[in-house]
């Protein structure tokens, strides 16, 4: 049995992003992929998979899905992920110098 399988996608322009829903199979279970494309090099998509009783259930929400939960996905976003997306981005892309770990001897409390 195919383990990870997509069987419908949507895909949409708001606000600059890109927002995907997929309905699929993944590790024999049926669920809806949420994804937004964060227009970051670093962290490129975050997604979020929600558990769905069945495959048709799954797919039926993919193909009935509207704007207003693209907006609303997006929303979901900005408020809880945006901000942690750009410090580890940041931290990944820092050009700060970190000094060399100290040497024992130097240390006052150090007893050879």
């Amino acid at each position: 049995m195919v383990q990870n399988q997509v069987f419908d996608t949507r895909k949409m322009e708001i606000d600059g992003y890109t927002v995907t829903f997929t309905a699929g199979i993944k590790s024999n279970r049926p669920l809806v992929v949420f994804g937004i494309y964060t227009n970051d090099s670093t962290i490129p998509l975050v997604t979020l998979d929600k558990d769905y009783p069945s495959l048709n259930d799954a797919i039926h929400y993919t193909k009935a899905i509207t704007e207003k939960a693209g907006r609303k996905l997006l929303e979901y976003y900005l408020h809880n992920f945006a901000d942690v997306v750009t410090r580890v981005s940041s931290a990944m892309n820092s050009t700060k110098i970190t000094p060399p770990p100290r040497n024992p001897r130097n240390n006052a409390y150090y007893k050879p």
